[in-house]
This record gives C-alpha cells, structure tokens and sequence, in this order.
C-alpha cells in the first residue's frame, strides 16, 4: 500500500481557538452512528470480476482497496495522509490501472475575501489532484501537475470524457490561471496533447461520450453563455445564453445521446425541471420534451457503462425513483426491486461488457448493502455492508408524513420516531435541511438515527424554498423568502406539540449549513418554542458569506434589509433567548469560518450563553471520524442539558 504527500504550496498557519485531539469526547452512542461506512466508491473493473473501493483507517486517512472477487482476495494500493490530503473517488481507466482525485484543503491569502468578511478572515480553498495506481498498488503517479509547467490552478481533476474506445488515455480539462482547454492524457505518464487550445474564461467542457469536445461555457457576473464546437465549421455558435439567477429560462446541459448530435439538457416545462434534446446537427436546432414528472423535478440523469451512456432519470417524490429508458436496466432494476420491495435500489455501475451491475440497497433502517448482479448466471452475490457495526442494531423509522402550514399548504416532512415505542410528549429535535435549495429524503440518515437513539423525535420539512418540487414551490430560494422558510418550519413544531408527539417544554433546533442558518433564525423568530439551538456550519451572516457575488449574489441573497438586515442572525443576535451551540471546521470552503467567529462575537456581546467548538483539520461535512464522534457526543450532550 503506496501513501503519497502533497507537496503544492506552503501556507501560513495562525493560531486560532480549535478543539484539540487530546479533548475530544466519545460516548458509545455516538461512536456508534458517527462511524463512516465501511467502504464507499465503490466502482466495477472492466470485466467486472473486481471491485474497487475506498475505506476511512480508525486514524482518519482513506484506503483504496481492490477486491478480486474470484479469490476473494484484498489489496490495498493507495492511501493519504491524516488531515493532509483526502482520497475522494476512484475509476478503472482500464483492466489494470485506476485513475483517483484526491484532494488538500489549502489556506490562501484572501485579499478583497477579507475585506468583505471584517478584516482578518481565513478562508480555505479546495485543491484537487489526480493520481494514477495501478490495481496490485504499483506504478503510483500524481498526474497532470508536473506537466503545467508551474502554472497555479485548483481543480485538475476534471476528466470529461473517458474514452472507452482507448482505455491508455482519457479526454481532461486542461487547467490555466485565466481558462481551460481539453487534452488527451496518458493514464500512465500524465503527458498530454491539445485536442482543444486554452481558451480565457472557459471553465466548462462538454464531450459527446466519444472523444469529441463539442460544448463549452463561457460566463460573466450576469450570464451564462454556450457555445457549440462543430466540425468544419470556423466560428463556434452561441447556442444559449442565460441570465444568472433567470429562474423559467434554465439551461443546464448533461452531455450528449447515444445520438452523438442530440445534447441533452435540463429546462422547464410547466414550472418543473425537465429533460430535453437539442438536435445541433444543423442550423434550427429543435428541441423535444424527453421526460417530465407531472409533480415534481428531475433531479439527475442515470449514465451507466463504457461510455457513460444515458440509461434513466432520478426524481424524487416521497421516495426516491428511476425512470428507465434502457430496457435492460430496467429488466435488472425491477427483478431486483422485487426481491426488496421496501428498499432504495440503485444500480451504481456497469461492465463493459454489460455482464455485471454494482448495485446497493438502502432504507431508513437499512444503512446499506453492495451487491454485485450477474445478468448472464442471473444471481445477485452479496459483497458487503456500508456500515457493519450497525448490523445487529435496531434503527428507526422515517415516517412521510405532511402537515399544514399557516396558509393551509401540505407542507411534506419525514417523522423519526424512537425505537423504544414511545410516541407521546417525546423531547424533540427540528432538523432543517441544508442547501439552502436542498431537500430531504427517505433513507438512512446517520444524524437522525443518533437523535433517535438519545430518545429525541426528529422532524425534517421540506418547506418551500426547497428544490425539487418545481418553481413555485423554490419560489426565490430559502434565503430571500427566509420568513415562508422558517414559517412553515415553526408549523411543524406546532404540528409536533398538538398531535401530541413533543413535549412543547422540550423541544430544540439543530442544522448544518443553511440548516444551521434557519435553526439561528428559528430560534430569532421563535423563541418560546424552543430550549436550544444547534447551528453546524451553519451561514450567520448572509451579506458576508462570500462564495456568491455580483449579480449572483443578488439573485441567491437579495440586498434590500429584509435578508441583509432582518434576515441576518449575526444582526439579531440580541434577540437569541436561548442557549446556543455553535460547531464550526477551521477549513470550511462552503461556509467561511469568519462566519462562526461574527456569531459568536454578537452572542458574547450581548451576554448570550454560547458554546463553541472548532475543528482545525476539517471541512464543511466534518469528515475525520475522531471529530464526528466529538460533535455528535457534544450535540447529545448539549441537547440533554436544555431538555432533560
């Protein structure tokens, strides 16, 4: 097993307020549901007899591991380095070599990002790399890097096509300080020829599956402008232009048909976010309806195979759904379903030769299962669990349920309840999804889980601002219309205390991300209604959050006071009445640090009572499994304190 170090740029550290290993906590509960699954990524070889996955050591740093599942027999072949760098995904460019994207969250000098944030912000960018491995752990060479000659750039993980009819070479985004181009890379040495030169504000390419760039995105602070590559032809034409923030003329493209001249992309139809095919082959370029859900968005397209070829759509109602185009797939999916009729089935991966599917099954209290699918033996051979210290564990479950809001809309939610059987005047947590335009599902969720096994009911609502239920449901996003937000959340506690469910003496608010935005402004608005606040992540001060601006930053947040001003909970902080937990990672990118520290600042100014934690080698998700057990000991305990 090869561990590797990242050598890229040296960064100042200074010394700031951080829980340090020595005084982490741990309680068995949360040790338990704090765990990271046992192997994740998981992707089928060519032939499909192995597989290859990643798995986090006890210590914190990722494991590429590959499976022959002829032996079995397991290797690991790669790993990274404790709170260094992080192994995020892996692929088999070919039968013997894998292609993985790690990555190192770097501190940078955050020049204007300061100003705008009070003047001493540290801010953290994301730096990605790739490393090619080969299948028995040899041959281990970061990519690409030494080949640009010194240039800086952040992201040289962008592999856009992966060329199934040449598996020694893939189509790659060629990264430069002022725009990208496209190369065909070597997967063992990382050199490089041009298929497209450097073009200046170009940061997006789109291939048509078969190593031919024919789309690419220019942009500005107002637009987003498409331009068409087409062969033989000297101009390259403008076929979309979109207004950042237009929310009916949405344009967003997925790539290309099995027809290599039909691109697909995502638009409106009747208010909702459907899939449409462009013909570009000539001049009109007419489009067609390819699907819509008469009820709600689509979320993603479902890509299978050598070529990453269009098999479905994902939607989400209640539950999660696929609608398959590809009758084989469909064949595979429903003769699966069948034998777990109440359980999530999603097919991961393919052969290419269309022999063996990776498949996993999940449900509220199903944390998952990989199998692998033989279509040709007709047999579905177990290869194992995402979480196996929780085999023997009874989990709750989420119920779907709705609940009206003060205008008498059906707002829909999902209800965990303990598994001790009590269903009346329980402590109870509201958790409010992140996104903001997010939205909760049925399935495992490791938090409620947690919540659940400490004795609290969990309500998660998809109040309006979220997204996949169509435009008028997202409205203009949770952030400029934060009072329908946060009003039809407070529905939900109501609902909770006059079914009887919670005890309206004990009820308190957790989120993370924005999530941990509309717990602040929950407990703002609220105050009587709930004993605690738990803000992970979470956005404090919209006007400064930094990673929008310009005309997208008045799109997504607005600028009049009624978001600036009433909608911020670091303007507001005199009126926080209840205790409040804040947790915050010292490397956050989506959410700036900055943002806890002003929070903090206004609670103690005002003598507010305040709890801070800082994670110093962490992210927006706080992966490291040491500080995940922390925080989750941390919140149990904290919400014990105010409701017990």
């Amino acid at each position: 097993m090869r561990r590797f170090l990242i050598g890229i740029l040296c960064f100042s550290l200074a010394t700031i307020a951080h829980t340090k290993d020595g005084d982490l906590r741990t309680d068995p509960v949360a040790k338990l549901f704090g765990s990271h699954p046992d192997i994740r990524g998981v992707r089928l070889s060519p032939d499909g007899s192995k597989l290859s996955f990643l798995k986090t050591h006890p210590d914190g740093y990722t494991i590429v591991t590959v499976l022959d599942m002829a032996g079995p027999k397991l290797t690991g072949i790669l790993n990274s380095d404790k709170d260094e760098n992080d192994i995020q995904a892996c692929r088999w460019a070919n039968e013997k070599r894998l292609l993985c994207a790690y990555v190192i969250q770097a501190r940078v000098q955050a020049g204007n990002f300061a100003s705008l944030q009070g003047g001493n912000a540290r801010r953290y960018t994301t730096l990605s790399r790739l490393v090619g491995v080969n299948a028995d752990g040899s041959e281990v060479k970061v990519l690409l890097e030494d080949r640009l000659q010194g240039e800086f750039s952040q992201i040289q993980t962008n592999i856009i096509d992966w060329l199934g009819d040449d598996p020694d070479h893939v189509l790659i985004q060629i990264p430069k300080m002022m725009g990208t181009g496209v190369g065909i890379m070597d997967v063992n040495s990382g050199s490089f020829t041009y298929k497209q030169k450097v073009r200046d504000g170009v940061f997006s390419w789109i291939s048509d599956g078969h190593g031919n760039p024919r789309l690419y995105q220019r942009g500005n602070m107002s637009k987003i402008i498409w331009h068409l590559l087409s062969p033989g032809k000297l101009s390259n034409e403008v076929i979309r232009e979109v207004d950042i923030g237009e929310m009916d003329n949405i344009f967003t493209p997925q790539g290309f048909g099995e027809n290599t001249d039909e691109l697909l992309y995502f638009g409106r139809h009747e208010g909702r976010v459907a899939l449409f095919g462009m013909n570009v082959s000539d001049d009109i370029h007419d489009t067609r309806l390819i699907y819509a859900h008469p009820r709600v968005d689509i979320a993603s397209l479902h890509r299978l195979g050598r070529y990453d070829r269009m098999v479905g759509v994902v939607y989400a109602e209640e539950t999660i759904h696929f609608n398959y185009f590809d009758e084989v797939i469909r064949q595979i999916y429903d003769a699966i379903k069948a034998s777990f009729p109440n359980n999530n089935v999603v097919i991961i991966d393919e052969d290419w030769n269309q022999r063996y599917y990776l498949v996993a099954i999940t449900s509220d209290t199903n944390p998952g299962t990989y199998y692998r699918f033989d279509r040709q033996e007709n047999k579905l051979a177990r290869i194992g669990p995402l979480y196996s210290s929780l085999k023997d564990k009874e989990l709750s479950r989420m119920s779907i349920i709705s609940y009206p809001a003060r205008d008498g809309t059906a707002i829909p939610a999902y209800l965990s309840l303990p598994v001790s059987g009590e269903k009346a005047g329980l402590p109870a947590v509201i958790l409010p999804h992140g996104g903001p335009s997010s939205r909760d599902v049925w399935d495992f969720n490791f938090l409620v889980q947690f919540l659940n096994a400490r004795g609290y009911a969990v309500l998660q609502s998809n109040y309006r601002g979220s997204n996949g239920y169509g435009k008028e449901w997202l409205g203009d996003g949770a952030f400029k219309n934060w009072r329908t937000a946060i009003d039809d959340i407070t529905y939900g506690v109501q609902y909770l205390v006059k079914e009887g469910i919670a005890d309206a003496n004990r009820i308190c608010t957790v989120g993370w991300s924005f999530g941990g935005y509309a717990a602040l402004m929950s407990g703002i608005e609220e105050p009587d209604r709930y004993r605690c606040i738990v803000s992970i992540a979470g956005v404090t001060d919209p006007q400064r959050i930094g990673w929008v601006q310009g005309r997208a930053a008045q799109t997504f947040i607005g600028t009049d006071d009624e978001v600036t001003e009433r909608g911020s909970p670091v303007n507001r902080a005199e009126e926080i009445q209840d205790p409040v937990l804040l947790v915050h990672a010292e490397k956050d990118i989506n959410v700036p640090y900055r943002q806890i520290e002003l929070m903090q600042e206004a609670l103690e100014k005002h003598g507010k009572s305040v709890e801070f934690i800082t994670y110093e080698n962490a992210e927006h998700s706080i992966i490291p499994e040491r500080y995940r057990i922390d925080l989750l000991t941390r919140v149990g305990d904290f919400l014990d304190q105010h409701t017990r």
